[in-house]
């Protein structure tokens, strides 16, 4: 347990002297120490660190490694039109040069954090974000995820980089990084949603605040819909070969089948929703699209009542994720000198003690205890 949080802190503390650092040369070497920490972890842990590393992790790996080419490695996983073709390119290029399947859990760790930490460095350009504090958060919310559901949080990655486009309007970039994402993992096309949603709550539009609400409630009701019909959707798409057969374990009389809510989930997000609640107003005068980031921690909220109509949808939540942990760093910024301090100690305290129950406690996606390649 504890080498994870040594992991997040140290690599924290690099990030955080790459900013004091004026040296370019510096700044880029800590930077790269900062991210090869998670991701050595990632490469060095056993086969039974993460439910999916057995599931698809290992295996893909050894099947594409024993292939005569990538055609014949492809034909095993090309059974719909989304699959995944980033995904298996990345593993069979993989294997034309390492033997040993840990290098694939190394750079299925090493990617998203690139591409997670490409995106903080925009949203410290745009909203002056502190990359370190983002960086721990995105930790303690996602990294044991990312030891599970490795290809979808390669995904999330290029989502949450993608979005960080639309507020320059920057929509030809925002949809390339998003495609790169839909070609590691089908579910990143929830990304084209962030479009139209920060289209109808971004600030500075000639329309009272109480419309825009209402604007914005109105897309949450879209989605709601969409979601209550997400089962017939998938099953379609899967009857004509657009999505790969495993998303029906999710529905209803799948493997995968879950109509629990947890209710500390539910609670934990509540409290991030009041924290940024509660500064909202100042975020506003400082031009942070407070409303859109408050709709996120929304969305963040009632998304494990998804889990209610299938457990796969539950599963979107991770893409708002990234995005709450922007708006929790962003609050930094409605403090002085002195009292961010005491907001960096609380919002990371509770942070910690939610990473402690969920992965800890509770065990989600079986990453602890760690276990080491060399044990």
């Amino acid at each position: 347990m504890l080498i994870y949080l040594v992991v997040f802190f140290g690599s924290a503390l690099l990030f955080w002297l790459a900013e004091k650092t004026k040296k370019k040369y510096t700044r880029n070497i800590l930077v790269t120490i900062a991210i090869l920490l998670p991701a050595i972890l990632a490469g060095v842990r056993d086969s039974s660190v993460g439910t999916d590393v057995m599931v698809y992790g290992k295996k893909n790996y050894e099947v594409a490694l024993s292939a005569s080419s990538f055609k014949v490695y492809f034909s095993n996983y090309a059974t719909s039109f989304m699959s995944e073709p980033l995904y298996h390119i990345l593993v069979y290029g993989l294997t034309r040069i390492f033997d040993d399947y840990h290098w694939g859990l190394f750079f299925y760790q090493l990617i998203p954090l690139v591409v997670i930490y490409l995106g903080a460095k925009r949203y410290q350009k745009i909203f002056g974000i502190k990359i370190w504090l983002f960086m721990v958060l995105y930790y303690l919310t996602l990294y044991n995820v990312s030891l599970n559901l490795m290809r979808q949080l390669i995904g999330v990655a290029f989502v949450f980089w993608a979005t960080s486009f639309l507020f320059e309007k920057r929509y030809k970039e925002y949809f390339i990084v998003l495609v790169a994402g839909f070609g590691f993992h089908s579910s990143a096309i929830i990304g084209f949603a962030f479009l139209p949603m920060l289209m109808l709550l971004q600030e500075g539009r000639k329309i009272t605040f109480t419309k825009q609400c209402l604007q914005g409630v109105s897309f949450l009701g879209i989605l709601f819909v969409v979601l209550s019909v997400g089962s017939k959707v998938i099953e379609f798409l899967v009857a004509n070969n657009i999505l790969r057969k495993n998303y029906l374990n999710y529905l209803s009389g799948g493997s995968f089948e879950s109509y629990t809510v947890s209710g500390l989930t539910v609670l934990i997000y509540f409290i991030y929703f009041m924290l940024y609640s509660f500064h909202s107003k100042l975020l506003s005068k400082r031009k942070i699209q407070s409303l859109f980031f408050l709709f996120i921690s929304l969305i963040v909220l009632i998304a494990p009542f998804g889990q209610l109509i299938s457990t796969y949808l539950s599963r979107i939540v991770y893409y708002f994720i990234p995005l709450q942990m922007v708006s929790m760093a962003n609050i930094l910024s409605c403090y002085r000198k002195d009292s961010k301090k005491v907001w960096i100690v609380l919002i990371l305290l509770i942070t910690v003690i939610v990473w402690y129950i969920n992965y800890v406690l509770r065990g989600y996606n079986e990453t602890v205890p760690y276990i080491s390649m060399f044990s």
